[in-house]
């Protein structure tokens, strides 16, 4: 493939998001660059992909992958085809005309980027605005300890320099791809920065696997009680087997904890009282994907 960009742009398409596409295309086609190339990986979306451009390349998946094996698909055509810059997307959002050429700009600054995040809904009428008002203590991140126990960084708000995925593997079974990628980034001394000045229109809809919502049921504790086993034992392997001493540790205590909530909320009457806690603090409980699962000990802290 002959190409002329240093940057390039990846989305994932699955049936569910076909009627969303008509956005995200116009965002692409609205960006105050062209310096881009753009990879489509088609998951199973039958229809022909609406944006018709020479810089797209589309990938048909026609063997069942999980979430994990189709992004490091597109990590690997990245640093395959000696691209400089990846820009994350999802294509059920879409975004600010500078996403791309200001994600860009800062990635001579850091390894890594995250962009505001506006909260829509199916009609594209705004819930919230500014998300990360509320959940970022600061603008600059270096330390794997500070997502820990919650995800900051989605791959639908995300950029990173191409040679600091190099040595990324995702094992097959993570179900959070975002949180594994930015813990190994940050696990191996990378640095991210916020963009507060671009903006991702993040859709709340019925098919997100995540999506952010502002209340705690059984389904969603769950769902986050495995996505945290499987991050956690998996992370904590990473570090040993690299002598992370340390960060080993760490993870495997954490591993320890979330398995310990796991036996706890098998039982009824605990799991109805640790929701409602969780429902009644939200607010001073959540600060990004996955916070509001909150290991015993901590969460005694909010039962009265």
């Amino acid at each position: 493939m002959e190409r002329k960009n240093n940057a390039l742009l990846i989305g994932v398409i699955y049936p569910k998001v076909q009627k969303y596409l008509a956005d995200y295309c116009k965002s692409i086609k609205s960006q105050d660059t062209n310096n881009f190339d753009i990879l489509i990986l088609n998951d199973g979306f039958i229809v022909g992909f609406p944006l018709k451009n020479k810089r797209i390349t589309i990938i048909d998946i026609k063997n069942k992958l999980t979430l994990a094996e189709i992004r490091m698909l597109g990590i690997k055509y990245a640093i395959e085809n000696d691209y400089k810059y990846v820009i994350f997307s999802d294509t059920d959002d879409y975004f600010s005309l500078n996403r791309i050429s200001v994600s860009i700009n800062k990635l001579e600054k850091y390894d890594f980027v995250f962009n505001e995040l506006y909260l829509i809904n199916e009609k594209k009428e705004v819930i919230q605005k500014s998300f990360y008002n509320n959940t970022l203590k600061k603008i600059e991140y270096i330390n794997y300890l500070e997502i820990i126990n919650r995800n900051l960084f989605g791959l639908g708000n995300a950029a990173v320099k191409v040679n600091r995925l190099k040595d990324l593997f995702i094992p097959k079974e993570i179900i959070a791809v975002d949180w594994w990628i930015f813990s190994m980034l940050l696990l191996n001394k990378c640095k991210g920065g916020f963009i507060k000045e671009a903006i991702t229109y993040y859709r709340q809809h019925t098919n997100n696997f995540v999506g952010i919502s502002k209340k705690l049921n059984k389904t969603i504790l769950h769902k986050g009680i495995k996505v945290k086993q499987i991050h956690y034992k998996n992370l904590s392997i990473y570090c040993e087997e690299r002598k992370m001493k340390e960060a080993a540790k760490i993870y495997y205590k954490k591993l320890e904890e979330i398995n310990t909530l796991n036996k706890y909320i098998q039982d009824d009457s605990f799991c109805k009282r640790y929701i409602e806690v969780i429902n009644k603090n939200y607010n001073k409980v959540y600060s990004g994907w996955w916070s509001e699962i909150l290991l015993i000990k901590k969460w005694r802290k909010y039962d009265e």
